[in-house]
């Protein structure tokens, strides 16, 4: 039997009646659906009643860029072939007629439209559907904010900016005492567009840095020069270079002027205003507080016009002193810059005095010599021209304590079961030797003096073959008797029976004086080691033999081209340069010699092996040595070796005393090195470089950012140089991509990437020294290598600067310490937010094509921007990317370096905004704006 059922669709309030006829079929008839309309009496036929219509319609949107619907609802039906009435809602709050209607919507958006048909007989059938209606644009919208602690110059190029002038010390502009600045300056001869001056004013605390970094890659003629004032208008200090980056010190606590100022070209900056407890690096440009000879420069020709250049510095009565073609030339400043024709001051002093600071005589003729530097630099002549720099010596002098622990700590008894540095010579460039000392007689070789300036010299006139020292002080009898400190730590002499131990007490001291009163200046420097290494010298003399090790236990803030040529010659001869990192407690990659190429530069620990309290450090630190700390109330912290001491009638007694720095450290080292060549003499610069790195004289695992590859252990030294150990594989190690630290300065955040050297390594533990800083693992892998999230909790902290170390252990014990250094700050100036004219632009993500830029309106009352994009492209798949920065220097360019900046990015790549199916527009996207440090890569 066959069941046949017709079911009407979406039909309310039904009734159905049942016909039994005599074939096996049943049949299930329904009523019609809608206004109810006659049902009939009990025996009317199912064929007599009426049928509801049945409701059907389409839609088509003729132009994609119209939100014009065109409506179709001529599918309709009715059985009885009625004309039908047509009722439309469109969804949007109005209503409309007909089969065929046309509605335009006013926004993009989703739509519940509804069709009702009625066929005139009371009975009614609907369709609803949603429609999406778009004119195929979309927009995106959000908000823009300034990185707290950031302050915009009000007076930058941008003409759409507000123009605030902070060109005098009566219109500066008010920042806080920590703060990222970031501002445009340009001075053109004069031209009636530069701004050639930007003043801040801050309270400021004794030992803050204040930073300037000037754009790479500005014009040949930007130079941006960084001032310190203070609140009476008198000149503090200055940093004053050619390089890109300059930086000033505060000497104390104090309300002060910060001066930014174009002493040539155009160009942006980034300025900082660290806190005082910042560890930052060295000054790279010239301070009016560096120690140097007023109107003095040393330089060097360039090949192709030094025979002319030197007939010209001649003819001026520039070169002062037997300067040799071949070598350094100790010029007269204002000379030198007459006989090229050039003025002697571009006038730097003149435009400070005409805005109203103070500078003192002897101020001023420094800062004349640095602009006459500036200028011979600029003129293509030289191959370098520096300032003949004054250095001193890196000890400090303070109470002793009657053990030579120092000499334990570095296991220098055990090395001298096999050496004792026999046959080996050290030069010791420093104050020049008290030759008549019983732990140094018969300990030394023939030097020579170099000090060239007689008042310098003190012993009465200049460069001699006398290297005695007469003392570094003629004013009292507090003589430093440095050199002679430093020569008995490398090679006193040993089971005398009196006074102390020398590192390698067999080796020979080559006293070379190259400091005297008041220190020592680079050319003296560089000609005490050309002599020590056998070569060419103003001495017109050299040693019967070479040394074999220079050790220069000097130093002072600036590079040395002077110095390093120097050293180059000498490390080139087969000479092993050991130079101290310095005492003051900064970077010393900016100290000569310390962080010249070729030297082995060596910072200083305490007893026990942890960092002395005053020692440099930095990248350019090779290793550590005992240096000592002494004091007060410490009895046991300082390096004892040999001294004089001046009695009241005059007379020298030799004696012994305890002094600490890294002027004591770096004889430790040096002294080691000559154990080194006993056993393996014919060990370069090169050899000893790589036993370095390979930590093959010293313990470790990794080198450390701030202290190289550890403290120097002698035995173990000595050991890899009998071996010829140089070149061993070590295990594998874990290590993080651009090296161990990062500066976070108030960021939060940062994605790094963990790598192994061999394959065979793995993560087996991740550490941290501080509870406020850890690192998540953002990847899958069984190695733990990848990447992970730093994260700061900058809420636990109170204002300052904290430096926190991740340690990440690899499954062959090594380890990999990651530095990272951040700036807590509550402003103590309240900044508006204002950061001129902000610009967002969106990229075609599909294209890379810029899809449209908007400019952002600043909200006073809230301190926030707000933007709306132009119309973008709803139906695209790929969707856009949201950059927005600002245009200080009018050049068209949003996002260059040192301008305000930030770009949305995920994964490497642009953060995609995307319409979705709605094709509505996208609210929310918001953008917190920092100072741009490094040039955007592209996406």
């Amino acid at each position: 039997m066959n069941f046949i059922t017709h079911l009407k669709r979406e039909c309310i309030g039904m009734s159905a009646k049942f016909l039994k006829v005599a074939v096996p079929l049943l049949t299930l008839i329904t009523t019609a659906c809608g206004g109810g309309g006659s049902g009939g009496d009990g025996g009317s036929s199912s064929s007599e009643e009426n049928q509801a219509p049945v409701a059907n319609f389409s839609y088509s949107q003729p132009d994609s860029k119209s939100r014009l619907i065109v409506f179709d609802a001529s599918e309709s039906t009715d059985a009885e072939s009625t004309e039908l009435l047509y009722t439309w809602d469109f969804g949007d709050g109005t209503t409309g007629e007909g089969v065929q209607p046309e509605h335009e919507y006013q926004e993009n958006g989703q739509y519940e439209v509804r069709l009702v048909v009625d066929d005139q007989t009371g009975l009614t059938d609907d369709q609803s559907t949603t429609l999406s209606v778009s004119s195929g644009d979309f927009h995106v919208s959000g908000q823009v904010s300034i990185l707290q602690g950031v302050f915009v110059d009000s007076d930058t190029s941008d003409p759409n900016t507000e123009y605030v002038s902070n060109g005098s010390m009566k219109e500066a502009q008010e920042i806080s005492s920590v703060s990222e600045v970031t501002g445009f300056l340009t001075y053109l001869d004069g031209s009636s567009s530069e701004d050639q001056y930007d003043f801040y004013i801050a309270s400021l605390e004794e030992g803050q840095e204040i930073s300037l970094n000037m754009e790479e890659g500005s014009d040949d003629l930007a130079d941006i020069d960084l001032y310190l004032v203070d609140e009476s208008g008198d000149f503090v200090d200055s940093s004053t270079g050619y390089s890109d980056e300059e930086s000033v010190t505060v000497p104390e606590d104090g309300t002060y002027y910060v001066l930014a100022y174009a002493f040539g070209g155009t160009s942006t900056y980034r300025m900082r205003l660290n806190s005082a407890s910042s560890a930052t690096s060295a000054s790279k440009g010239i301070r009016a507080s560096d120690k140097f000879v007023a109107g003095q420069l040393v330089g060097r020709l360039k090949s192709d016009v030094k025979a002319a250049g030197i007939k010209t510095l001649t003819s001026a009565g520039a070169i002062r002193g037997d300067s040799g073609a071949d070598r350094p030339m100790l010029l007269d400043a204002n000379q030198a810059a007459t006989g090229f024709g050039l003025d002697k001051s571009t006038g730097t002093v003149e435009n400070l005095t005409r805005v109203g600071i103070t500078i003192p005589t002897e101020v001023q003729r420094k800062l004349e010599t640095i602009d006459t530097l500036k200028r011979l630099h600029a003129s293509g002549q030289f191959e370098y021209v520096e300032l003949n720099r004054i250095r001193h010596s890196q000890s400090v002098n303070d109470p002793f304590y009657p053990s030579m622990w120092h000499y334990s700590q570095i296991a220098v008894q055990d090395a001298w079961t096999t050496s004792t540095g026999a046959g080996v010579i050290v030069a010791v460039l420093d104050t020049g030797i008290l030759s008549g000392h019983p732990d140094l007689e018969g300990q030394l070789v023939s030097g020579y003096d170099m000090v060239s300036d007689r008042l310098m010299a003190v012993d009465g006139d200049g460069i001699d073959p006398d290297p005695e020292d007469p003392g570094d002080d003629p004013l009292t009898t507090s003589d430093s008797w440095h050199g002679t400190h430093v020569a008995g730590t490398i090679a006193a002499a040993t089971n005398n029976g009196v006074g102390i131990a020398g590192v390698a007490y067999d080796a020979k001291i080559m006293p070379v004086r190259v400091l005297g009163f008041g220190g020592g200046t680079d050319y003296d420097i560089a000609q005490g080691v050309y002599f020590a290494a056998g070569l060419d010298n103003d001495s017109g003399t050299v040693p019967d033999r070479r040394a074999d090790v220079i050790n220069m236990s000097l130093g002072g803030s600036g590079y040395s081209q002077t110095q390093q040529d120097a050293i180059s010659a000498a490390r080139e001869a087969g000479v092993i340069i050991v130079a101290a990192a310095g005492n003051s407690e900064e970077d010393a990659s900016d100290y000569s010699p310390a962080g010249l190429d070729g030297v082995v530069t060596v910072a200083a620990t305490r007893e026990g092996g942890g960092a002395a309290w005053y020692t440099n450090y930095g990248s350019v630190v090779d290793l550590t040595a005992p240096g000592g700390e002494t004091g007060e109330y410490v009895v046991d912290g300082g390096v004892l070796s040999t001294v004089g001491q001046e009695t009241d009638d005059g007379e020298i007694e030799f004696t012994y005393e305890w002094m600490q720095g890294t002027s004591m450290a770096a004889p430790h080292v040096a002294g080691v090195i000559a154990l080194m060549k006993e056993e393996w003499e014919s060990m370069t610069p090169d050899n000893f470089d790589e036993l370095v790195t390979d930590f093959k004289v010293s313990y470790g695992e990794t080198p450390d950012s701030l202290y190289g590859y550890g403290e120097i252990d002698a035995e173990l030294a000595v050991a890899s140089a009998r071996a010829q150990a140089a070149g061993t594989t070590q295990a594998g190690r874990l290590y993080v991509k651009d090296g161990h630290q990062r500066e976070l300065w108030t960021q939060t955040e940062l994605e790094v990437e963990l790598l192994a050297n061999t394959t065979d390594v793995s993560v087996a533990e991740i550490s941290s020294s501080d509870s406020w800083l850890t690192a998540t693992y953002l990847d899958d892998e069984s190695t733990g290598l990848g990447s992970y999230s730093v994260v700061v909790d900058a809420d636990s902290l109170e204002a300052g600067r904290y430096t926190g170390i991740l340690s990440f252990t690899a499954s062959t014990d090594t380890r990999f310490d990651l530095w990272i250094s951040v700036q807590v700050i509550t402003e103590d100036v309240d900044s508006d937010n204002y950061a001129g004219a902000v610009y967002v632009e969106f990229t075609d993500i599909e294209t890379g094509g810029t899809a449209g830029q908007a400019t952002a309106t600043f909200d006073e009352e809230k301190g926030v921007y707000y933007y709306t994009s132009p119309s973008l492209d709803a139906t695209s798949e790929s969707g856009y990317g949201v950059m927005a920065g600002t245009d200080m220097d009018n050049d068209g360019v949003i996002c260059e370096v040192n301008e305000l900046c930030q770009r949305l990015e995920s994964d490497g790549g642009w953060y995609p905004v995307i319409s979705g199916s709605s094709h509505g527009d996208v609210d929310g996207v918001d953008i917190e704006l920092e100072v741009l440090s490094d040039t955007l890569e592209d996406l």
